[in-house]
């Protein structure tokens, strides 16, 4: 303080002004590391080039991850440039001269560590590729509806699975509807963050169904309450009260139909859920889960008609409370990354279906006479 005091007023000024903005910069440095640990980083479809395959074992095994797709975002996250056109050979007139640039490639690991704190890699048959961790807790508050634990999806499996074997013993017709047949062509089985499935018969199947299922077992419970569709549920399912069904359940719901086309049963769906027989039958089988299940003959056009096969929607009723829940839809490509996809091409007069999460291929369905 004493010395403080015979340092000339010009000198003493300076100093305090340095102190000043040193302070200003060490509050906002920690305030934008702050954000960042809070909101995460999301960036989708990530796959790294061959520079990073000698030194994936040096990223950190617990933290999140950060994704960019090449080399070139990796350097434009480092330089943080945000114009798109930004490429290697233009970062020189950036400031970055070509030594920095021959750096940078060779020390890719440090630079994606250093830019980016959330890292995970995993291995793949495939290739290396950056991946992330679907336990993380720093993903985007919104974005958690993606991520809903469905711990009875071994009982719908179950449901599904013996609904379809008592139909096709007893020769009925039903072919699996909305966010199934959703599932179905977009991940080969259940949609990641959905809770129940959905089926449809011909509506003077009704009384049959009740016949067929009531054979069965005392375990299965087929109701009718809601009118103008069912529920087949176990009896040892949890209770929703002060409803008379359990969750676990499938919905089931019903067709009419005349000459040309079928239409849902049910009066708020007839108009939206209204398809040419054409575009219906024959039935052909689809993969769902561990099964395969009967869908329409052109699964795709039916799923058009009605959806927007480039968004994902999220849940907006939670069917194990039956409550309404807030929802939400962003565009599929954003989920590529986090959930397994369906990628398609038309091959010898068919459509092949190859099911991939983190670069591997976790199924294959090929579809003869059909177009992708």
């Amino acid at each position: 303080m004493i010395l403080l005091l015979n340092i000339p007023k010009k000198r003493k000024e300076l100093l305090n002004k340095r102190t000043v903005f040193v302070a200003l910069l060490v509050t906002t440095l920690i305030l934008l590391y702050l954000m960042g640990e809070a909101y995460g980083y999301t960036v989708s479809n990530v796959v790294m080039d061959g520079l990073v395959s000698s030194s994936l074992s040096e990223f950190p095994s617990d933290n999140r991850l950060i994704t960019v797709p090449n080399l070139t975002d990796a350097v434009r996250g480092e330089m943080k440039f945000n114009d798109a056109s930004v490429n290697i050979s233009t970062l020189q007139t950036k400031g970055l001269n070509s030594s920095k640039i021959n750096q940078l490639k060779s020390s890719i690991v440090k630079l994606l560590q250093r830019s980016f704190k959330n890292l995970k890699y995993s291995n793949s048959q495939t290739g290396r590729t950056l991946s992330p961790d679907r336990t993380t807790t720093s993903l985007p508050q919104h974005m958690k509806v993606f991520f809903t634990n469905n711990t009875e999806k071994g009982g719908l499996m179950q449901l599904i699975t013996l609904f379809d074997k008592l139909m096709t013993e007893h020769n009925g017709t039903y072919f699996i509807y909305g966010g199934t047949l959703i599932g179905s062509y977009r991940h080969h089985g259940m949609v990641p963050w959905d809770d129940d499935l959905d089926v449809i018969v011909p509506e003077n199947l009704q009384g049959r169904l009740k016949q067929i299922f009531s054979n069965v077992s005392k375990d299965y419970v087929l109701n009718f309450e809601p009118k103008c569709f069912g529920k087949l549920f176990p009896t040892r399912g949890n209770r929703i009260p002060p409803y008379a069904w359990s969750y676990p359940f499938i919905d089931i719901f019903f067709y009419g139909e005349n000459a040309t086309h079928i239409w849902d049963t049910c009066p708020h769906f007839r108009k939206k859920f209204c398809y040419p027989k054409s575009m219906i039958f024959p039935l052909r089988r689809r993969p769902f889960e561990n099964v395969s299940l009967l869908a329409p003959r052109d699964t795709r056009a039916v799923i058009s008609k009605t959806y927007n096969l480039d968004e994902c929607a999220s849940n907006a009723y939670n069917h194990s409370k039956e409550k309404t829940i807030k929802g939400l839809t962003v565009q599929c490509s954003l989920l590529h990354s986090l959930h397994p996809f369906v990628t398609r091409k038309n091959e010898n007069g068919g459509c092949n279906e190859t099911l991939m999460y983190k670069g591997n291929i976790t199924s294959v369905f090929y579809e003869q006479g059909v177009t992708c």
